[in-house]
């Protein structure tokens, strides 16, 4: 998540408040993307460098996407292991 006005405003409202806790335990790097930690990405997508570059995802999110699939591996493996006999 990056934080910017329309979420620093869900934040403040109760579901917010109670999503915000779940959201930092699943990000590695302890907080949410600043704007301006979008700034090189942006940089790279309009200078030339990136002209061979087509259809490819530049995600930007503190580890949460990678952690979040380490829970869901980590679940899936648990319950395969109750599935045994």
């Amino acid at each position: 998540y990056t934080r910017t006005q329309l979420v620093n405003n869900f934040i403040q409202e109760p579901i917010g408040a109670e999503k915000y806790p779940t959201w930092m335990e699943r990000t590695p790097m302890g907080r949410m993307a600043e704007v301006s930690d979008l700034v090189g990405a942006v940089v790279y997508l309009a200078a030339e460098a990136s002209d061979m570059m087509t259809g490819a995802d530049i995600v930007i999110d503190g580890g949460y996407l990678v952690w979040s699939r380490r829970l869901a591996t980590r679940l899936l493996a648990s319950l395969d292991q109750a599935d045994e006999p």
